[in-house]
């Protein structure tokens, strides 16, 4: 068994054994599920909605190709530069060499989760560069050394009281658990107020890009974005190749519906559309767009997986997960959890090493329920576990047992040879390693339906 297959399992447990966490993070959910069930009833037709943008991602998948090219000249007819990156290698290598170009030493970001796909706070740091994430959960994050346990909530494993206990030793403040959110807001607020002064460049990811304007369009609650993009002379987007939209007659849909899934609001407080650059003769702004590939092309050649491209990143799935619930973010082993980070996090970061990441779900279906953009998860995550058989992907051992096994399950004649308590033995043998750690066996009956059914015959 591979080393992150290892890892997955004995996170999962730690997860599973710690009521603590578990209770923090069930609390946490509870409030998003609270404002999700409010905020969806602004729509008419919730489902008229879904099918909406879900065409609307079709048709942008589809004609990807000519999207990229609209976009890459409309963007740069407005003074931007698109640079197109086909790994995460090529992607931090654009970063480095402009913010080298600018002689610059320190940047700040804003919530990206592509960014942390790349790993760019880590490479920055190993290149003698500041970086400092200026979301609130990011920052929080960041500051205590841990990753993100969500896609959009980042801190959600955390709390109160650890953001207090960590205030008051860093900071030397002496907050308590009565302390208001508000007044801890806002010192995290002011301190940050001062990096964004001193930051040579601010690097952002993009919800939507849009490619008959040449737009990007940023979503946030926090100002952190727009600060990010502004407050310094260079600023560098970061975003997948399926951000693109062919145009902006869906982007108010997209963005509500957005909001209502990721957050449990009627609206974002902030929506942003950049579109290039103010014309100046002296300390001309910069503004890059890195498109990054990474796996995802790789992903839309399967026909049966491309669906999983038009994600929007909203997390819904995450919260409605009863695996997630149960283990949270960090036992996945990437920035991508959840049912949509076990279906797009192989191709991402390497099939081999996450093959057991479609097998992380019950196949319950709420996920298919939740998904803003109509994404059949399910069906995605048994297409990909028929890959990696497929592909012989899985262990040998798995598969010779699995081989073998079949062959006794699918003859009737083979199954009836053998009393049930010897059946009982030998699948409770099969499964010790793995399966029954964490499950019951189940036990075959004494009398199978056939032989009951041939009693009831005579």
């Amino acid at each position: 068994m591979l080393e992150s297959q290892n890892n997955f399992i004995l996170e999962s447990k730690i997860a599973c054994d710690n009521e603590h966490k578990k209770n923090i993070l069930s609390k946490n959910l509870d409030n998003y599920y609270k404002k999700w069930n409010t905020s969806k009833n602004i729509f008419a037709d919730l489902d008229v909605a879904k099918k909406k943008v879900h065409y609307a991602k079709y048709k942008s998948i589809e004609n990807l190709e000519k999207n990229i090219i609209d976009f890459e000249k409309n963007f740069t007819e407005l003074g931007g530069k698109v640079l197109y990156a086909p790994s995460k290698k090529e992607a931090l290598s654009y970063i480095l060499q402009i913010l080298n170009d600018n002689d610059i030493n320190k940047v700040i970001k804003s919530k990206s989760t592509v960014c942390e796909e790349i790993g760019l706070d880590e490479f920055l740091i190993s290149k003698k560069i500041s970086s400092l994430e200026t979301n609130l959960g990011d920052f929080l994050v960041q500051q205590v050394g841990q990753k993100s346990a969500h896609i959009v909530t980042s801190a959600v494993h955390m709390s109160k009281t650890e953001i207090v206990g960590f205030l008051n030793e860093k900071y030397d403040q002496e907050f308590s658990d009565n302390t208001s959110h508000e007044i801890l807001v806002r010192f995290i607020r002011n301190l940050l107020r001062e990096e964004f002064l001193k930051a040579g460049a601010g690097i952002t990811g993009a919800n939507f890009l849009i490619a008959n304007q040449g737009s990007i369009a940023i979503t946030e609650n926090e100002a952190n974005a727009i600060l990010s993009a502004t407050s310094s002379k260079v600023h560098i987007v970061v975003a997948g190749i399926e951000k693109i939209l062919p145009s902006a007659d869906n982007l108010e849909l997209f963005q509500t519906l957005l909001a209502s899934h990721a957050t449990g609001q009627n609206i974002t407080t902030y929506n942003h559309l950049f579109s290039g650059i103010q014309k100046q003769t002296e300390n001309q702004r910069q503004i890059y767009v890195i498109l990054l590939d990474n796996g995802r092309t790789s992903l839309m050649k399967d026909v049966m997986l491309r669906e999983a491209s038009y994600c929007i990143k909203c997390g819904a799935c995450y919260n409605f997960c009863p695996v997630f619930k149960q283990i949270g973010g960090h036992a996945y082993g990437t920035v991508y959890g959840g049912p949509i980070g076990s279906v797009i996090s192989p191709y991402i970061f390497g099939i081999k090493n996450f093959s057991h990441l479609p097998y992380a779900s019950t196949l319950c279906g709420k996920c298919n329920d939740v998904c803003p953009v109509r994404i059949d998860l399910t069906s995605l995550l048994i297409q990909e576990r028929k890959n990696i058989v497929s592909n012989s992907i899985n262990n040998s051992s798995e598969r010779r047992a699995f081989k073998m096994l079949s062959k006794v399950l699918l003859k009737r004649k083979r199954m009836e040879r053998r009393p049930a308590f010897l059946k009982n033995i030998s699948i409770t043998l099969t499964l010790r390693k793995n399966w029954s750690q964490q499950r019951e066996v189940p036990k075959f009956a004494k009398q199978s339906f056939n032989k009951i059914k041939k009693i009831d015959k005579n």
